[in-house]
């Protein structure tokens, strides 16, 4: 999550990342601080800001009622995309492969968003 996050950031784009609670959300918010000694990504959990955003990554747990509008959402949950998806320009999902309910979900995603009209690809991971 952390390096897709650069990736948008370093290409200019703005990104939310979907959390599944706020214990992952705080989770995120150390790692993004930890993971490489020589890259900061300016990053903000959602409910913790105070005013209004001017950071180019936030995180933001499935319990936050309104969801910002960035141009990325890294959607890293495991059930049914965000309602609004269609707000967002790009959407990184992951599928969960190693469980058939976990890859049955990715799938229900999946559909869902080339439903929508987005053009999907995919990307395996290294």
């Amino acid at each position: 999550m952390c390096a897709w996050g650069r990736k948008c950031y370093e290409g200019g784009k703005t990104v939310v990342i979907r959390v599944k609670n706020q214990k992952a959300a705080a989770y995120l918010d150390r790692l993004l601080w930890t993971f490489d000694d020589t890259d900061f990504i300016p990053h903000k959990i959602v409910e913790d800001r105070q005013d209004e955003v001017i950071e180019p990554l936030l995180i933001s747990d499935t319990s936050a009622g309104k969801m910002p509008i960035m141009d990325v959402l890294l959607e890293t949950t495991e059930g049914d995309p965000y309602v609004h998806f269609d707000r967002y320009e790009h959407i990184i999902d992951f599928a969960y492969l190693y469980d058939d309910q976990l890859k049955a979900a990715s799938r229900s995603r999946y559909k869902k968003y080339q439903t929508a009209g987005y053009r999907m690809r995919l990307i395996k991971a290294k």
